[in-house]
């Protein structure tokens, strides 16, 4: 799916998503990845939403965000209940649901200035 959205000059944004591949900015990327104002971790190479731990998710929590989308690729599929309590603690909302929905979602908050982080599995 390909996006239009109003330009957003103070974080990167999801220009398209699709199988195989997100694309940030107009940049292609093939492999999961976290997202957090302009900066990009396209090294996370979790796949199972139910073994998320707050140390797979550890360079986003050290940014501090608000709220952590969660994009576990073609459909939703939630993570154990302990992370979401381990999360709570240290102040982190999470919002869990499919990566397309999740692009959509990071993207509106970006745009309202929300300190939002993303954690997105590929679409397979």
């Amino acid at each position: 799916m390909q996006f239009t959205l109003e330009t957003v000059s103070h974080a990167k944004v999801f220009t398209s998503y699709g199988e195989g591949f997100l694309e940030i900015d107009h940049q292609r990327y093939n492999s999961g990845l976290c997202l957090h104002g302009n900066t990009v971790f396209d090294d996370w190479q979790e796949t199972d939403p139910k073994k998320l731990t707050v140390e797979s998710l550890r360079q986003l929590i050290d940014l501090r965000p608000e709220i952590l989308i969660l994009g576990t690729g073609k459909r939703l599929v939630f993570p154990a209940p302990r992370l979401l309590a381990e999360l709570h603690k240290l102040g982190v909302a999470l919002e869990t649901m499919d990566t397309s929905a999740a692009c959509r979602t990071y993207n509106i908050l970006v745009s309202e200035r929300r300190r939002v982080a993303a954690a997105l599995m590929l679409i397979d």
